[in-house]
């Protein structure tokens, strides 16, 4: 039978707790971009996560435990794992499919959002240029009646209003 094998990092179980609940840091320069997609993969991996911005200098932490919220610095190991391996990490870190599909569906969230933000400032703009428009048209048509009232004669004008 073949295995086929995906490169894991394996981080190994909290010094503090002895929880098997532990994870990664990974420092980026621009958090902004793709964190949740990086997240995502990280978990359908069996792989706990945090993004952090910036650059890991050789002395900070790179792994915690969600348990007990310790930070340590360790080496973390690139190990080659069948699935069937993958899977049971994923079970000793809890990490669920529910927990994965929240984690993309809140990335489809945000994408909405901003979409809708977009949308809602368009409008914004469109209802200030309308807005100025008929202020515009307003002030225009009152000027009219006043030019029209201006060549009646005084009588007539008195009248009319």
């Amino acid at each position: 039978m073949l295995h086929l094998f995906q490169k894991y990092h394996y981080v190994p179980p909290c010094p503090r707790c002895g929880s098997k609940k532990t994870g990664r840091f990974l420092y980026v320069a621009n958090p902004t971009l793709g964190v949740e997609k990086i997240i995502g993969s990280c978990l359908r991996r069996g792989e706990l996560t945090q993004v952090i911005c910036g650059f890991g200098e050789s002395q900070e932490t790179n792994v915690y435990c969600e348990d007990c919220g310790c930070e340590w610095m360790t080496q973390i190991k690139e190990l080659p794992l069948t699935d069937e391996r993958i899977m049971q990490e994923s079970k000793d870190r809890e990490i669920t499919n529910e927990k994965t599909y929240n984690m993309l569906h809140h990335q489809e969230l945000l994408k909405e959002q901003k979409k809708q933000e977009k949308k809602n400032k368009r409008l914004r703009k469109i209802r200030k240029i309308k807005s100025s428009l008929i202020i515009k048209t307003n002030s225009e048509q009152l000027n009219k009646k006043k030019r029209q009232n201006e060549k009646l004669p005084p009588i007539l004008q008195k009248h009319k209003k």
